[in-house]
């Protein structure tokens, strides 16, 4: 048993689905993938009335209502705007019933033709743009009432049949409209009638025609395709015949259907309550559930909201109606035989509003988002990342200007079209080599084509992964037929030459053999050459899906099936012609769904964060010794270490800052204690710290890592412009005057950079309590990157004139503060030469852990004897720089080369406060390198040395001498 539904409810607001919901069930063997709903939805608005003519305007959204009997004719004209009915004027046509209107989309207007009303029938045409009723002159369809129109989409015309001429007698000519004159097309086709009704069936391209009256009532159906009427074998169930019916086409949930509803049967007096769809082969029987039985009404189909909307009529016992109800196919996902939005669980998202709930919309991508609703159907993008905001998703933006390629077999070197043949009559051999690929429906014949070898890295191949801006299938018809023709991407492989045996009954669109939805299909294919929209197949073989290319199931309209010019035509240009446009899908290096172009590289290093393997310093060479995926720029730092810049606080005084003016343009003004950034007239401000870079206290060293910087000003008067801070790129000095820069600064990145590292909004500056703080974090890595430092120019904006002043780093009042400049830093580890490069990815030929630059033997890790690379002792700094490394040096603070080691303790001379090892300090020493042992006196002091040669003189020849001779 399933539940069939039909629902009374607020159309405005849907609410209360749950409650409203009325089942009817009825007994079915099998489970359905649509439930159709009669929805309930108004009984204000026009009055109850039969008669009347309503249609849809497409343009504006808008059901439009036209007269109708309420007791008399009357001339008024409503809109239905899927919530609720609103009168538009009342000059226009005369009050009528039984007249046809049609809704010309070519020209956007509502046509009326016709009518009854006393002394008899009319024969004026009117048009409707929404606002005003507009009266035609010119000869036309002669006078009448009770006929039907509808208009034929595929041709532009608005097509009128039939209806009663006001003598008794009954009219069959047929009239079509082009949106100037009337002509007349046809006097055969249907047999004279009236109120009989008719819809456009669009998916099929034909006018449908059932049922009316004269004096049996009839229940033929008739197609009408723009030359003649052809009337529909049908077979199986149908409506039973009647007159005053009403129908409207209706689409929703894969299905497009011509809709009949309601009408009455004069002998014996039946009326109907029942709902028919007609498939374009066949009637079906709907739900029983809906409005009650009814005659004289009016339908038509909202395409914007997919509802079919019926109003008024009259009923059996003669009363006018005057509800509004709508109807749709409601979705059954899961095919229990309950509508999904009277599940449990509340009403079904519609985001495309076209009627079905988005869990049976397609998703052509599986990305999440319904076609209907995904900024790039046919790739993959959950993320729906549009960073420029045109509308087109970012992954479906290409690099650069697309290309366009083209395949033809035999033509521009290509070889690689297969097309064949499966013919049920004949279905045991091969059309492999045929001139022509037939399509039939009648003598079921299904087309295959491929195109080998157009995805790929070489010349004239579209590459994997690349975005499908267009792809166009061209084919040459060499028998024109009537059939729609699905294209649906082939799933299995196949070979040229296959048959209809080997395929067991021809090519199934089940999800095996192929695709169930098609790709692409085409209406009729009365036109040559045929072009078909095939983006949505090649986009999925470029991004990997395998190519077997389509099997063309055949529609089943009509009995004429077409032929075209296959891949072995002995004309080239007749031949199936492929054509693509596409392009390189933009850079999204981290896969995030957003091009590269669109997310943030904070440290500016030309790396976005996502791809950057140290994102907050700049490391364009992305250097990772270790191979730990961490960039060394980002490892080899040490703790934070904050440092506060403010002029005359501790020891620091060097900010430097100016204003130049354009006013007065030879004035020096760094020595004001204010700083003014105005536009009219032009002031600019420069600033500058000084002696931040470096290895002494306080300085921040060079190569190390800006976690954050920020400059603070202090406002002493607010205005309303805002403010960019350009690196300066040459040096200036505090009494620099405008006329010294040529008229002020320009950011032409040779004064100063073009791109500011920093804005100040016009709300930092407007008032006291908002004064400026500034991140200057990518300023100040510049700087310790190794950029020069020359401060910033601050320039104003344009939004206004008022401009602003802040106190300079000269100002004196202890009421204010001047310029603040607050960094935090991590320094760089492991730089014994102070290079900015992390020792370890610094060369070390000899591998003993020192690199190069700060090894004494950069070639050998030993030693073989002191101040000797090789000396059997691991390599190790030279402090001294003597060319003995410390390990091995005597002295290792002092240069001392030679190692000298008097008295042999191991301490080189140069660092032995006793050399000689007497004792007595060297300072204190008369004889500092006297050798050990030499005598000394009772005061521990050296015999008597005349020379002070540190020999004493008993035992020095020259002190002999001197004595002897008496000197």
């Amino acid at each position: 048993m399933a539940a069939i539904l039909f629902r009374r409810q607020d159309c405005a607001t849907c609410a209360a689905i749950l409650t409203s919901c009325i089942l009817v069930t009825i007994t079915t063997t099998t489970a359905v993938a649509q439930m159709p709903l009669w929805i309930f939805c108004a009984s204000s608005g026009p009055s109850g009335r039969y008669g009347h003519a309503m249609v849809y305007d497409v343009a504006r959204a808008r059901v439009v209502l036209f007269s109708g009997d309420a007791g008399a004719p009357n001339g008024e004209t409503w809109e239905w705007d899927s919530s609720g009915w609103t009168q538009r004027q009342s000059n226009g046509p005369s009050p009528r019933v039984g007249h046809g209107m049609a809704y010309d989309a070519a020209r956007g207007r509502v046509v009326l033709f016709g009518g009854g009303n006393v002394p008899g029938p009319l024969g004026d045409t009117w048009l409707w743009d929404g606002v005003t009723w507009t009266e035609l002159s010119g000869a036309g369809p002669p006078a009448r009432f009770d006929h039907a129109m509808a208009y034929d989409e595929a041709r532009g015309e608005v097509v009128l049949f039939g209806g009663g001429d006001g003598s008794g007698e009954r009219l069959n000519d047929t009239w079509v409209w082009d949106g100037s004159a009337w002509t007349l097309r046809a006097t055969t086709g249907p047999s004279p009638r009236r109120q009989h009704a008719m819809a456009y069936d669009s998916a099929r391209q034909r006018v449908v025609l059932f049922g009316g009256w004269d004096g049996p009532s009839y229940g033929d159906t008739w197609l009408w395709d723009g030359a003649s009427w052809t009337q529909a074998a049908v077979g199986g169930p149908a409506p039973s015949p009647r007159f005053s019916h009403a129908m409207s086409f209706s689409e929703g949930n894969g299905e497009a259907v011509i809709l009949l509803f309601g009408g009455v049967e004069s002998n014996p007096n039946s009326y109907y309550g029942d709902t028919w769809a007609w498939d374009g082969s066949a009637w079906a029987m709907r739900d029983p559930g809906g409005p009650s039985p009814r005659f004289e009404h009016a339908m038509t189909y909202d395409s914007v909201h997919a509802r079919v909307v019926l109003f008024g009529g009259r009923s059996d016992a003669q009363q006018f109606d005057g509800e509004t109800w709508q109807y749709r196919l409601g979705a059954d996902c899961n095919t229990n035989g309950t509508a999904d939005d009277c599940e449990p669980g509340g009403t079904s998202q519609d985001c495309d509003t076209n009627g079905r709930p988005d869990e049976c919309d397609s998703d052509t991508d599986s990305d999440g988002y319904i076609d209907g609703c995904d900024n790039c159907p046919l790739i993959p993008n959950p993320s729906q990342s549009d960073c420029d905001s045109d509308g087109t998703g970012d992954a479906c933006e290409v690099q650069g200007v697309p290309i366009t390629v083209s395949f033809s077999e035999g033509t521009g070197g290509y070889f690689g079209c297969v097309d064949t043949s499966l013919q049920s009559d004949f279905s045991d051999m091969s059309f492999c080599v045929a001139q022509n690929v037939a399509v039939d429906w009648m003598e079921e014949n299904h087309g295959l084509i491929r195109f080998e070898n157009v995805i790929g890295v070489g010349p004239n191949q579209v590459p994997p992964g690349a975005v499908i801006v267009s792809a166009t299938l061209t084919l040459d018809l060499s028998n024109l037929g009537g059939i729609s023709t699905a294209f649906h991407r082939m799933l299995s492989p196949w070979e040229c030459d296959d048959t209809w045996d080997d395929w067991g009954n021809g090519v199934q669109a089940d999800g095996t053999e192929a695709l169930s939805p098609a790709d692409a299909i085409v209406s009729s294919t009365f036109i040559t050459p045929l072009v078909v929209d095939v983006t949505t197949s090649f986009q999925a073989w470029a991004l990997g899906s395998e190519n077997n290319g389509w099997v063309l199931l055949p529609g089943m309209e009509s009995a004429d099936g077409w032929e075209f010019s296959s891949a072995e035509h002995s004309q080239l240009n007749l031949r199936p012609l492929l054509q693509v446009t596409f392009g390189l899908p933009l850079a999204d290096c981290d896969s995030n769904g957003t091009p590269d172009d669109c997310d943030p590289d904070d440290d500016q290093d030309g790396l976005i964060n996502g791809c950057d393997n140290c994102p907050d310093v700049p490391n364009a060479d992305q250097a990772d010794c270790d191979g730990n995926s961490t960039g060394d720029a980002c490892e080899n730092f040490g703790p934070p270490v904050t440092v506060v810049y403010v002029q005359g606080s501790g020891l620091y005084g060097g900010c430097v800052d100016t204003t130049l003016r354009s006013e007065d343009p030879t004035s020096s003004f760094g020595d004001d204690v204010v700083v003014i950034i105005d536009k009219t007239p032009t002031r600019q401000g420069l600033l500058r710290f000084e002696q931040i870079i470096g290895y002494a206290p306080g300085q921040i060293p060079p190569g190390s890592a800006i976690a954050s910087a920020t400059l603070s000003l202090d406002l002493t008067n607010p205005g309303d412009i805002s403010t960019s801070l350009h690196r300066m790129l040459q040096p200036w000095m505090g009494a620099d005057t405008w006329q010294e820069w040529g008229g002020g600064i320009q950011p032409d990145g040779v004064v100063a950079e073009e791109q500011a590292d920093a804005v100040i909004p016009v709300n930092d500056v407007c008032c006291f309590d908002s004064a400026p703080v500034v991140d200057v974090t990518n300023s100040l890595q510049a700087w310790s990157s190794g950029v020069p430092n020359y401060g910033w120019a601050l320039l104003p904006g344009d939004e206004h004139d008022n401009g602003w002043i802040f106190a300079s780093s000269d100002n004196s009042d202890p009421n204010v503060v001047r310029p603040r400049l607050e960094v935090t830093f991590r320094p760089l580890l492991h730089d014994c030469n102070s290079n900015g490069v992390p020792d370890e990815c610094e060369a070390d030929t000899d591998s003993d852990g020192i690199i190069d630059d700060c090894d004494g033997c950069p070639n050998d890790p030993y030693k073989i004897e002191p101040g000797i690379c090789g000396c059997g002792i691991a390599d190790m700094p030279d402090t001294d720089g003597d060319g003995v490394p410390d390990g091995c040096d005597n002295c290792p603070a002092i240069p001392n080369s030679d190692q000298a080691d008097l008295d042999d303790d191991g301490i080189g001379d140069a660092c032995d406060a006793d050399r000689d090892g007497d004792g007595v300090p060297n300072d204190e020493d008369a004889c500092p390198d006297n050798r050990p042992g030499l005598p000394v006196d009772c005061n521990g002091q050296p015999l008597r040395d005349c020379n002070g040669d540190c020999l004493v003189d008993g035992e020095d020849i020259q002190c002999i001498v001197a004595e002897l001779l008496g000197q």
